[in-house]
């Protein structure tokens, strides 16, 4: 069912159990749709005040530089 859902709501926060460990990104939500997935980044940013964003899935929000041309 996971597989199915487009989107990711993805967070930068400690490992669970650890609140002392480094922070890493996790995938906090599976959301069918946009709309599903933004009120869900919204409830999280506004609980606990860490960084979340959405990616479409199979697209990574990381954003690299292109290749120069010889």
């Amino acid at each position: 069912m996971r597989w199915e859902c487009r989107y990711l709501v993805k967070v930068l926060a400690p490992l669970i159990g650890q609140p002392s460990s480094g922070r890493r990104v996790r995938v906090m939500y599976h959301a069918f749709s946009l709309e599903e997935a933004l009120i869900q980044a919204h409830n999280r940013a506004g609980a606990c005040g860490v960084p979340v964003w959405i990616e479409l899935r199979g697209a990574s929000a990381t954003r690299r530089r292109p290749r120069a041309r010889r």
